[in-house]
């Protein structure tokens, strides 16, 4: 039930990111978004006695661009950690998602949606021959972005699963 629930405000969030973008009637005047981006995003959650933080290194790809909107890719590796002090991976991450932005100029809705895996690595010699695993969890991100089309540099706070996201990078 969760899951419908989860996959039907998705959908309701899709369906309305026009009214968050910037309308611009003048946009094939305009110079077009960077195809590729590099970007650090640092995460920090925090629920009950439970919490999590990442940083990751991420790359970006332009997939789709489809008047004012525009799809990327997105793949990274990092170091992260979720749980609390007696349970909770800690370990490498990988994120993989898509983002979907919508705007135009430089200010950006953003949704990213996608999956990121924690592999477990112990760092004490008492525990390393236990069998730690991996976690894999839904991204599933909202948030603002600042991205000048014919600039270098990019900025985005997001809010979401990850909960809340900071990233600097640049375009190319």
């Amino acid at each position: 039930m969760k899951t419908k629930a989860l996959l039907f405000l998705i959908l309701c969030m899709l369906s309305y990111i026009e009214l968050f973008g910037q309308q611009n009637n003048n946009f094939k005047s305009q110079s077009q978004l960077s195809k590729n981006t590099i970007s650090n995003e640092y995460n920090f959650l925090y629920v009950l006695a439970l919490g999590g933080y990442g940083v990751t290194l991420d790359y970006e790809r332009l997939l789709l661009k489809q008047s004012h909107y525009y799809i990327y890719g997105k793949i990274g590796v990092g170091y992260g950690a979720i749980g609390g002090n007696d349970v909770g991976i800690t370990g490498m991450q990988l994120p993989l998602s898509l983002n979907i932005l919508n705007g135009a100029s430089n200010n950006h809705f953003e949704v990213n949606l996608g999956a990121r895996t924690f592999f477990d690595i112990p760092f004490d010699k008492v525990n390393s021959s236990v069998d730690h695993g991996f976690l894999i969890y839904p991204i599933v991100n909202l948030g603002y972005r600042y991205q000048q089309p014919n600039g270098k540099f990019l900025f985005k706070v997001l809010g979401g699963t990850d909960g809340i996201s900071v990233g600097i990078g640049m375009t190319f």
